[in-house]
């Protein structure tokens, strides 16, 4: 009788333990969705629109990170307008590094933010204005990813030359909408099965876009990018490929083309192909194929401020 009642209690916890885990990677699919990295914004109604020259102004900034990963290496940079507004020490330009925001998870599921107060100089006008329009520019550059999670089909029959009923089929194109929480994301995977002998090779063409409103750049490079620094041309719009895993390969053991990867009007496509070849002896089957893509990104805001001059009779 105790064996009984102790096998039901196992069965009750393992059932548990299933729904939970479960409901975990239900939640995980959710995090990893999405379009949007860190987002930037002067934070409060209407701060800061109008000032009178003379007059020390706050500036709060808010940077929100809306997506799936951590923020480690930033770089923020704020221009005001040279002459107009100086920020303590004399500068119309305030630098900071090292602004960390972490990427939601399983367990954190809100969006980790990070408030950076800042002070403001205003300087008199000419006694020839009553009033000026003044801008401040803030540019926030910050290292990134993206993981795509999916299943694909290696067919070893892909003309279907056996008699026997297959696992699965290959599919030419897995559509992935939704964004994988960040602004670059992969929008298809296509596949194809080429024939070597007695041997398939899996070839992955994976098609990738910019669909935030910043701009792409090569990762760790931003504090060049930010800091205006003389970059090349090659280091906009540059992404690295650093994960390609599926069944027991990674991506040391594929061939991908191009070497470096540039998105092309925000938009580009890389292939992969398997080096060695799978037996065409083996059962087709379905495996789960990770794709993980790095890059630097730069968002951007700006404020207009309205300078008064202060009028004396």
């Amino acid at each position: 009788m105790r064996t009984r009642y102790f096998l039901i209690l196992v069965a009750l916890v393992f059932l548990a333990a299933c729904s939970t885990g479960s409901k975990d990677s239900d939640l995980e699919k959710e995090i990893y969705k999405g379009t949007t990295g860190v987002v930037v914004s002067f934070f409060g109604n209407n701060i800061g629109d109008e000032v009178f020259e003379g007059e020390q102004l706050n500036l709060p900034i808010k940077f929100e990170n809306k997506g799936a990963y951590d923020v480690t290496n930033s770089k923020l940079v704020v221009a005001a307008e040279k002459g107009f507004m100086n920020f303590p020490g004399g500068s119309n330009i305030y630098q900071k590094s090292g602004i960390k925001l972490n990427g939601k998870n399983v367990f954190v599921t809100f969006d980790d933010f990070h408030i950076e107060e800042l002070n403001l100089q205003v300087n008199k006008l000419s006694p020839l204005s009553e009033y000026h329009d003044s801008l401040v520019i803030v540019n926030f550059c910050y290292d990134y990813k993206n993981m795509a999670f999916t299943e694909v089909c290696i067919d070893t029959d892909p003309h279907n030359q056996r008699v026997s009923d297959k696992t699965c089929s290959q599919i030419d194109s897995i559509g992935l909408s939704g964004g994988q929480g960040g602004p670059v994301v992969i929008n298809r995977i296509e596949t194809r099965m080429l024939v070597f002998d007695n041997a398939i090779r899996p070839q992955f063409k994976i098609y990738i876009s910019n669909t935030g409103k910043g701009t792409v750049i090569s990762p760790n490079k931003i504090d060049s990018v930010c800091s205006q620094d003389s970059v090349g041309q090659q280091t906009y719009n540059s992404l690295k490929l650093t994960a390609l895993d599926m069944s027991g390969y990674t991506l040391q053991n594929f061939e991908c083309l191009p070497s470096e990867l540039v998105l092309y009007r925000d938009e580009d496509f890389i292939t992969c192909t398997l080096k060695s070849g799978i037996s065409r002896d083996k059962q087709p089957y379905i495996t789960p194929l990770k794709v993980e893509l790095s890059y630097g990104y730069m968002d951007s805001a700006a404020k207009e401020i309205k300078i008064n001059k202060i009028l004396r009779v």
